[in-house]
């Protein structure tokens, strides 16, 4: 599993850089709740997404939902968003 976390100047950029991407890799949208994403990448396979303010936390990789679900818990809480 690959985790990346990016940040941008404000949620708004953050909502825009997710928007780009679902268009660039023509993914439906396929949000599983207000910040939670699903997308299906040629390249990368099956990409979670996590909004976390101004903070974007990405996985890819192998599919834990569990470990993922904590990390990204854990990561959210200590960003200081």
């Amino acid at each position: 599993m690959e985790v990346f976390v990016i940040e941008r100047e404000s949620p708004v950029a953050i909502e825009k850089l997710v928007a780009d991407y679902q268009t660039f890799v023509q993914s439906e949208d396929q949000t599983t709740d207000q910040k939670i994403y699903l997308i299906e990448d040629p390249f990368n396979g099956e990409v979670y997404l996590r909004k976390a303010g101004k903070f974007l936390i990405d996985f890819s990789g192998a599919d834990l939902p569990e470990l993922r679900n904590k990390l990204g818990e854990e990561i959210e809480n200590g960003l200081g968003k």
